[in-house]
């Protein structure tokens, strides 16, 4: 993996169980504390979504597919992130190297 995607993979490790940690978590990329984390909920099960994951100051991130969402998340259905401005990032793609 690349070694910035990896950095934003041990961020998002450290609040995806507990979303409320984020506040004082510092941005892999810029090191400021400006981190979000939505997740998008699946229509009929709402424990189940995607997570997205990125900094409000220099816009770059991740994102995951198919997770479950914790208690106390911030959450949007997909009709809902459709209808908002949605904040774009930058997303920090996991490279993988042959050796």
């Amino acid at each position: 993996m690349s070694g910035l995607y990896e950095k934003w993979f041990e961020a998002y490790v450290k609040v995806e169980k507990d979303p409320r940690l984020v506040a004082g978590l510092s941005c892999p990329s810029c090191g400021r504390t400006t981190l979000r984390l939505l997740f998008v909920v699946h229509p009929t099960d709402r424990s189940l979504g995607w997570a997205e994951f990125w900094c409000g100051a220099c816009r770059q991130g991740i994102f995951f597919s198919r997770v479950s969402v914790p208690a106390g998340a911030e959450t949007v259905s997909a009709e809902e992130r459709r209808a908002t401005q949605r904040e774009d990032f930058e997303v920090i793609p996991p490279m993988f190297s042959s050796d």
